[in-house]
C-alpha cells in the first residue's frame, strides 16, 4: 500500500505541476502544497474490501506544513502486474474537473529501485521490495509533500482530489484491465 501511496504523492505532484504549466512557473514562497485530507478509500464497495485506511492521519508540523502518518491495509495484498491510474482534478466552482491523468504500468517494477524516480517518496514507506505483496498494514512514516515538481504560486493555487485506481494488467499499459480498488487524497496550494 506504502508503495501506492508513494508513486502516487509523486505523480500527483508531477500531474499538477505538467497541468497548470500555464500558470506563473515560479515558486512563490508565500504559497504551500499540503495535504488537505488523509488517504481515503473511495465509496464503492470494491475499493471497501480491497483498502483499509482507518490508520492513516494527516496533522501539521506548525502552522504552515502538513504531513501524513499512519498505517494503510491491503486487505487482499497486492497482486505482480499491477496497473495504477491516477487522475488530478482541480476544484472549479464547487466542481472537481480533470487536469490531468497518467498510468504507472507495473508498480511491482518500481519495488526495488533506489534509483529510480519513485525512490525519493517510496523511502517514507515501510514495504517489501517484491511483489507479490501480503496482506497487512504497511507504515507511512511523516510523509511530507515535496513542491520540487510543484510550481506552488498564485496560479496554481486551489483544491486538488486525486484519485488512483489499480487495475490487473499484463506488465503493461495496453492490455485489458480489472477494477481493483481506488484511494483518493485531498492536496491544497495555500497561501502560508
Amino acid at each position: 500500500m506504502q508503495v501506492y501511496l508513494v508513486d502516487f504523492i509523486y505523480f500527483v505532484s508531477c500531474l499538477i505541476y505538467r497541468a497548470t504549466q500555464f500558470a506563473d512557473g515560479q515558486e512563490d514562497d508565500d504559497y504551500v502544497l499540503n495535504f488537505d485530507s488523509a488517504l481515503y478509500v473511495c465509496g464503492d464497495e470494491q475499493s471497501a474490501t480491497y483498502f483499509g485506511t482507518s490508520q492513516v492521519e494527516v496533522t501539521r508540523f506548525n502552522e504552515t506544513n502538513a504531513y501524513m502518518f499512519g498505517a494503510i491495509g491491503f486487505l487482499e495484498g497486492l497482486r505482480v502486474n499491477t496497473l495504477v491510474e491516477i487522475f488530478v482534478e482541480k476544484e472549479s466552482s464547487g466542481r472537481y474537473e480533470m487536469v490531468m491523468s497518467h498510468e504507472i504500468c507495473n508498480l511491482c517494477d518500481e519495488l526495488d529501485r533506489e534509483e529510480g524516480k519513485y525512490y525519493k517518496c517510496l523511502k517514507n514507506f515501510d514495504f517489501p521490495k517484491k511483489c507479490p505483496l501480503r496482506p497487512g498494514d504497511y507504515s507511512i512514516n511523516n510523509f511530507v509533500l515535496d513542491t520540487e515538481y510543484l510550481p506552488v504560486n498564485k496560479g496554481t493555487a486551489g483544491r486538488y482530489q486525486v484519485t488512483q485506481f489499480y487495475s490487473s494488467t499484463e506488465s503493461n499499459c495496453i492490455g485489458a484491465k480489472t477494477f481493483v480498488g481506488c484511494l483518493k487524497v485531498d492536496l491544497v496550494i495555500e497561501p502560508k
